[in-house]
């Protein structure tokens, strides 16, 4: 018995050839894709990454204009003698600064860009100590997104 084999255009291996192909076409997008997010978080990592070195150095340099300042105002002083008076003077010509009278702490804000740098210091109480010990330094992003559990969707906030 003779069988009648038909060219078929698209057999097997055809088809084979046509699967590897998209497949090949699909990862290679899909590496493109990934590649390009991958080259875009790193340029967002660098730039608050260099933003962050210059904020900190930024706000070193403010924190040792204040302490020498301050330092300078308090040299005619007794050595056990009440700073207050001479603080007073030292915040009316800082109008940067925010002075919490019952912590007796400093708040200071460096902001450059989308970046600011939030600064906490505590003013000791006499000269013969530490003038201004920082306490506390938060770097800030201020893009307008909320990244705490509540207001992150993926923590089940809004």
């Amino acid at each position: 018995m003779k069988t009648n084999r038909s060219i078929n255009l698209f057999g097997l291996s055809t088809l084979l050839t046509v699967f590897i192909v998209l497949m090949m076409s699909s990862f290679a997008i899909v590496t493109f894709l990934s590649a390009r997010n991958e080259q875009a978080a790193l340029k967002r990592s660098a730039t608050i990454l260099s933003a962050s070195y210059r904020l900190s150095s930024l706000t070193e340099e403010a924190y040792f204009a204040y302490l020498n300042e301050l330092s300078d105002l308090c040299e005619p002083l007794e050595s056990n003698a009440n700073i207050n008076l001479v603080f007073q003077q030292f915040l009316s010509t800082h109008p940067e600064i925010q002075y919490n009278n019952i912590n007796r702490t400093l708040i200071y804000r460096i902001t450059e860009n989308d970046f600011s740098q939030i600064n906490t210091l505590k003013l000791s109480q006499t000269k013969t100590d530490l003038l201004l010990e920082r306490i506390g330094t938060v770097f800030v992003i201020d893009n307008h997104q909320d990244y705490t559990q509540n207001g992150d969707p993926i923590w089940g906030g809004k």
